[in-house]
């Protein structure tokens, strides 16, 4: 089934959780400090991170590591629900649940941390085929780095704006107002 990393700082309850997703045949690692959570999903192979969020510091530590961390269930507690979903964690699960509502929501949030990689993925390869495209116009070689990525993010909105225009049109229009026609 799937990889899940479980934080929950209450003990019964985490066991708990840990019980019903290994009955259900996922396997799960289990974790009660938020920090090493973040540091285990960021840098291990897990399809799912669960995170009981029961303070506003924990909601705050999540939030700051949500963009690098894919696949995120929030289980928050009563009261911090609107704050996971202003966090921008896409999948909260309010408390009470039952077993169908959780293994639903495990299979919500892989599909979102799914979708959150092929974007990215899709976002480097552009940003590949922009560099190459620049370096032939400028005929040189051109960096990576914050610049770099900084403009592969501006024409990655353009291509969202104007779909039908290739990135060698975004790319020459840019630079011909960048370098004044070059």
């Amino acid at each position: 089934m799937s990889r899940v990393v479980l934080f929950d700082a209450n003990p019964t309850y985490r066991e708990s959780i840990r019980e019903v997703l290994e009955r259900e045949g996922h396997s799960v690692a289990v974790e009660d400090d938020l920090a090493r959570v973040v540091a285990a999903h960021h840098k291990a192979s897990v399809d799912v991170l669960i995170c009981g969020i029961r303070t506003e510091a924990e909601l705050d530590v999540l939030k700051a590591a949500r963009s690098r961390l894919g696949a995120i269930l929030a289980l928050p507690s009563t009261g911090l629900e609107a704050g996971a979903r202003a966090a921008g964690i896409a999948v909260v699960l309010r408390r009470p649940f039952g077993r169908a509502a959780l293994s639903d929501a495990i299979a919500k949030a892989k599909c979102h941390g799914d979708v959150a990689r092929a974007r990215e993925t899709a976002r480097l390869g552009f940003g590949e085929i922009v560099v190459g495209h620049i370096e032939s116009r400028l005929g040189v070689d051109v960096t990576s780095g914050e610049a770099g990525d900084e403009l592969v993010d501006v024409l990655h909105r353009a291509s969202e704006a104007f779909p039908h225009t290739s990135i060698a049109e975004l790319v020459d229009a840019m630079m011909d107002g960048l370098i004044g026609g070059r």
